[in-house]
């Protein structure tokens, strides 16, 4: 069985899709898609870090743009509360960490070919997904537990 080790310590089987639409999020086209997937598994990696670092290093042998995105990018499942402000998101400490986020930094979020700019800030450590207005979700045309791409702008 093929298995990766997530940064939270979680353990799970690999599933090529999960990078696939990782990459595509990035801008990817479907060239590359198959080439990064089709050379990149868990025989070479061991965790979900160095999945990362992998990818990144033959997507900037292809697409430096690409490369950069998914680098600075990732996807996460978003829940609407109103006990986040519209125009403020709270995520998940270790993606923020990830994507070198500091409390009000300006993200991108994207869905459904839509996009919404907010500002980030930490919450609950416990938090695994990204907390959203239900205004804002609306905005990106997502529902509960919609996969949203989450952007550093720089």
């Amino acid at each position: 069985m093929d298995v990766i080790r997530k940064n939270g310590g979680t353990v799970e089987q690999f599933d090529p899709s999960k990078l696939e639409r990782s990459v595509r999020a990035a801008g990817a086209d479907d060239l590359i898609v198959q080439e990064v997937v089709g050379s990149v598994g868990p025989t070479d990696v061991r965790t979900t870090r160095e999945l990362r670092h992998e990818v990144s290093k033959r997507l900037r042998g292809r697409d430096e743009e690409v490369a950069r995105r998914y680098e600075t990018s990732r996807v996460v499942l978003a829940h609407a509360t109103d006990e986040v402000a519209k125009g403020e998101v709270c995520m998940n400490e270790g993606v923020v960490q990830q994507l070198m986020l500091w409390a009000d930094d300006l993200v991108e979020l994207r869905h459904a070919g839509r996009s919404s700019m907010a500002r980030i800030y930490r919450c609950n450590p416990e938090t695994r997904e990204l907390l959203v207005n239900p205004a804002q979700m609306r905005a990106l045309d997502a529902s509960e537990g919609s996969r949203v791409v989450v952007s550093k702008v720089e």
